[in-house]
């Protein structure tokens, strides 16, 4: 028979002789130790040896959120544990990618964007709730920009364009909607990024974004119809982002969340979820930007730098 034999704390089976499992113990726990001091003081090389291992990997990001704080990231990677608490269970509940992901987030400024409609009274409607808290945003840090998303197609040099715009290059005829685009910060707290922030700040656009239905129809439903305006929530990660469950606890109109594959219908009391990875925002014109704002607020992000002209026609 097996015995079992105890080393520092660790069980396990033996030998009749009992050295062979306790060396195996003590070199495992052993090389542990040694992989802990050579991620925390050196550094990877090009993907090579062990640094090409991709729990090792992960590891290091770990190792570096935790003495830096975060770096920017574009996506964001987690687990979705559980049926989201309220809102329509569709196929955007249940995508196929959420299986055996590790849970792994990196914080730092992350970009989500809206459509419903017509672009300029959504922009307006995103930089009110910006200018509140927990934003409490000046003309300088609003973030709210206008522009196009739900296609992967581009037209020639990467365009995407307003009518009136080059050949191939306008944004319907590519697929795409019409939405907004706004920056949640997560703000350094205790020597470390807190996600808390981000959280805050998309509940309250999450909010004001479902308020705006009206029994399944957007305000604007009577003027804006089509494909071009159909209802979108951009999400690093789509379904699979962490801020996702706020999406289905703010449905208070219980509409059909359906996950977003591009190029779709504008349909009745649905929202597609698109993963910004995949479905990019597309910066509008600079002409375009702040159409129901105050004209100051146009002007002060002209200076900043934050409307630059993408490379499509200006009509102004």
């Amino acid at each position: 028979r097996q015995k079992s034999v105890r080393t520092n704390g660790m069980s396990g089976p033996s030998d009749q002789g009992g050295g062979g499992a306790r060396t195996v113990l003590i070199a495992a726990a052993t090389a542990a130790v040694i992989l802990g001091c050579v991620i925390s003081h050196m550094e990877p090389s090009a993907n090579t040896g062990i640094w090409a291992n991709p729990e090792v990997q992960k590891m290091i990001m770990r190792q570096e959120l935790g003495q830096k704080g975060a770096a920017s990231a574009s996506a964001t990677t987690t687990r979705v544990k559980g049926k989201p608490s309220s809102g329509a269970e569709t196929d955007a509940m249940k995508p196929a990618s959420a299986a055996n992901s590790e849970s792994l987030q990196i914080f730092g400024d992350t970009d989500v964007y809206f459509g419903n409609g017509g672009f300029f009274a959504r922009q307006s409607a995103l930089v009110l709730v910006e200018r509140l808290e927990p934003f409490g945003r000046s003309d300088e840090e609003i973030s709210a920009l206008a522009g196009y998303a739900g296609s992967k197609d581009v037209g020639p040099g990467g365009l995407v364009c307003y009518h009136g715009a080059q050949p191939k290059t306008v944004y319907e005829g590519l697929g795409d909607c019409e939405v907004v685009q706004v920056t949640l910060r997560a703000r350094e707290h205790l020597g470390h990024y807190d996600p808390q922030n981000e959280k805050n700040e998309f509940r309250a656009l999450i909010e004001a974004y479902f308020e705006s239905f009206r029994a399944g129809q957007r305000p604007d439903m009577g003027q804006h119809l089509g494909y071009q305006y159909r209802n979108c929530i951009g999400l690093a990660g789509g379904t699979l982002s962490p801020l996702y469950h706020l999406v289905t606890k703010a449905n208070i109109h219980n509409m059909n969340l359906k996950l977003g594959k591009g190029d779709e219908p504008d349909a009745f009391n649905t929202v597609y979820i698109y993963d910004t990875v995949h479905f990019p925002f597309h910066r509008a014109e600079r002409y375009l930007q702040f159409k129901n704002s105050p004209k100051s607020l146009r002007e002060v992000q002209i200076k900043a730098g934050r409307v630059d002209p993408t490379g499509c026609t200006e009509l102004e």
